[in-house]
């Protein structure tokens, strides 16, 4: 597991593991300046991987790729201002790749059960972020998993918000920079306040 925990606003409660792992998992992905891609290489994923307590070994060109589709779709999923046909056709396309990835539901107690990987390899990799996800799901704690709503930003982070209404991953950075940007649109257009003196 990585030890970075997910940034929190406000001092909320911080992200249940399995979600914490599924964040910097998504975390990954090339996003504005200096975040390359954690899955470009066999030698990037096994140091991401590695990082999230996932352990594969080597990772093949199709392996690759297979997790690079899994990170997109749960990107779409997370992004919560993305339209209501876009998220059902990502949660139809997890299903499909769920159920090539072998998995067993294992039964710990009257209230509590979870889906652990069954295969090896990638498999066993891709399990356990359907675990993960499926746990997540279960709990309720994945419609707390969100993206920043600054564009060069886009960091997937842990809404701990009672209203689950917290739109940046950082309002001191991403939401400073979005009202500045904003500010500056409606400048440009003739539409923005003037200031008072």
């Amino acid at each position: 597991m990585t030890s970075k925990r997910a940034e929190q606003r406000d001092g909320g409660s911080p992200p249940p593991l399995e979600v914490e792992r599924l964040i910097g998992f998504l975390n990954s992905r090339p996003r504005g300046d200096g975040h390359p891609d954690g899955l470009r290489s066999d030698e990037s994923a096994g140091a991401l991987l590695s990082g999230l307590g996932l352990d594969c070994g080597s990772v093949d060109p199709t392996g690759l790729e297979r997790l690079r589709r899994f990170r997109d779709l749960l990107a779409v999923l997370a992004d919560r201002e993305g339209g209501d046909g876009v998220r059902a056709a990502a949660w139809h396309a997890v299903n499909e790749i769920a159920a090539g990835v072998p998995t067993v539901v294992r039964f710990c107690s009257d209230v509590e059960s979870d889906v652990r990987p069954a295969g090896e390899g990638l498999n066993a990799i891709l399990g356990a972020l359907i675990g993960d996800l499926h746990q997540a799901v279960s709990s309720g704690s994945w419609r707390r998993v969100r993206l920043c709503a600054y564009e060069p930003c886009s960091s997937a982070f842990f809404d701990a918000t009672r209203s689950r209404t917290q739109r940046w991953h950082s309002y001191e950075v991403c939401g400073n920079r979005s009202n500045v940007a904003a500010y500056r649109r409606r400048a440009a257009t003739g539409s923005a306040p003037r200031p008072t003196r």
